[in-house]
């Protein structure tokens, strides 16, 4: 039907071609939204295309509709890692949800006999998202698997050797080894080196009192940019040990006016409004 013809093209648009967003892509998107019916009409596939197209517009109640509809679907072969996988990719762009993507990609990636590398690559991603200790000791199960998978595929080594760049990771301590002699450690290098440790040393965070603790630790003084990129530098440490981006807008709207000639803040600011999905 016309209806499933438009949901495939949609889907094939977002994850298979290289030309999502382009004119015909557009033209697309707006014959579905004037086509009566069209929600009730749309096959699996089209479904989750449809659901995963209205996430990356941000239009998260008609996402969250789609996908709710698509969760009770599966596919010709009596499948649904193909709905686990795309609503893992909402979980984490979207709405930064990481918990809640890493357990639907980790679904996807278990159901998967193909090991695409769509589903590993945004599996991967959510892991290292996420950060905790559980989801860092699958990382590394998951780099051993495709490294047994990597002898005898050529693409897997391929897909490996990226994720292993990607992944890539400076440690907290990296940051130490860049106190330069007779200055000792800046509140800059210490709020750098506290998202490494939201993200990659959770643990010494906690044994440390604490993410406000750390953050009240480290005294933003000094002047201009180093001043307003430190405590930039402990919001998003903030908001990637938290897992949610309501702090770092509070922190980027303190940023801006502490210098409203300084734009960075404040595209942050609207950055993080638009992923509370606050539009006015």
């Amino acid at each position: 039907s016309q209806v499933t013809e438009m949901g495939l093209k949609n889907f094939a648009y977002l994850f298979k071609m290289s030309d999502a967003g382009s004119e015909e892509h557009i033209e697309l998107c707006t014959q579905m939204e004037e086509t009566p019916k069209m929600m009730n009409n749309l096959s699996y596939e089209g479904l989750i295309g449809w659901a995963s197209l209205r996430g990356l517009q941000g239009n998260t109640p008609e996402a969250d509709e789609a996908f709710l509809k698509a969760s009770s679907m599966k596919d010709a072969t009596g499948s649904d890692w193909l709905y686990h996988r795309h609503f893992g990719h909402y979980q984490m762009v979207t709405m930064n949800d990481y918990a809640a993507a890493v357990q639907a990609l980790r679904t996807a990636y278990a159901n998967n006999p193909n090991k695409d590398p769509m589903t590993i690559g945004w599996y991967a991603m959510a892991l290292v998202k996420s950060g905790t200790a559980d989801d860092r000791e699958s990382l590394v199960n998951l780099f051993d698997e495709l490294g047994k998978l990597h002898e005898t595929s050529t693409d897997i080594a391929v897909i490996r050797e990226e994720l292993m760049n990607n992944c890539a990771t400076n440690p907290p301590h990296v940051f130490d080894g860049l106190s330069k002699s007779g200055g000792g450690p800046s509140a800059l290098q210490q709020a750098r080196k506290l998202i490494s440790m939201a993200r990659f040393d959770r643990d010494a965070i906690v044994q440390n009192g604490g993410i406000k603790q750390m953050m009240s630790s480290i005294a933003s003084d000094g002047a201009g940019i180093y001043r307003l990129a430190t405590r930039l530098f402990c919001a998003q440490a903030q908001w990637y040990f938290n897992n949610h981006c309501n702090e770092f807008f509070k922190a980027a709207m303190d940023l801006q006016t502490l210098n409203a000639d300084w734009p960075f803040p404040a595209a942050f600011a609207a950055y993080a409004k638009a992923k509370l999905n606050e539009w006015d």
